[in-house]
């Protein structure tokens, strides 16, 4: 019942575009990703994060199965509406995801998306939840090698990755084109 009540939920924000807060963590309703349904499929939610001050600020993959709650109409989703509207300047330009690949998950639609346009990527793997925050080098379907980032764009090297150890993902966001803009000589 959960699962259905959940995709009714972001059905609702699809056709209404209107801003929701999903929450994946059950012991910390502090942690929860804000902003409108971009696409979802029968294993992942793309959604599009608003800032505190209703900016764009890229994209988040989450497991469908991973959300404990979701909520949409309180104050905070409509003030972030209502500052949304006004159109505020992001720090970075707001880009589209293109879903070239028709029959591929969203995960793998957004990742390889990520490679041709060069935009940096956090992912979180499954086995200890550790952030990895960086640029693709190469992408294929199972597996990705990625150019790892330190805090003020220092490079920690190039590492592989295996696509079904991420439990979640952020592109091209504040944090992610920070670090990428540091790195940059």
């Amino acid at each position: 019942m959960k699962e259905k009540n959940i995709i009714n939920q972001l059905n609702l924000s699809l056709e209404q575009k209107k801003p929701l807060s999903i929450f994946t963590d059950p012991d910390n309703e502090s942690l929860f990703t804000p902003g409108f349904v971009d696409k979802y499929d029968k294993n992942w939610l793309r959604i599009k994060i608003l800032g505190n001050y209703g900016y764009f600020d890229g994209y988040g993959i989450r497991p469908l199965c991973s959300i404990v709650e979701i909520k949409s109409g309180t104050h905070y989703e409509n003030s972030l509406e209502k500052l949304y509207n006004r159109n505020p300047s992001p720090f970075f330009d707001e880009f589209v995801i293109d879903d070239e690949l028709n029959n591929s998950s969203i995960l793998l639609s957004t990742i390889k998306c990520a490679l041709k346009k060069n935009i940096p990527i956090t992912f979180w793997d499954k086995k200890n939840y550790d952030e990895h925050v960086g640029f693709l080098v190469d992408v294929d379907d199972s597996s990705m090698l990625f150019h790892k980032l330190l805090p003020y764009g220092l490079s920690a090297g190039e590492f592989k990755f295996y696509i079904s150890d991420i439990y979640m993902l952020d592109i091209g966001g504040t944090m992610e084109r920070s670090y990428m803009f540091l790195y940059q000589k």
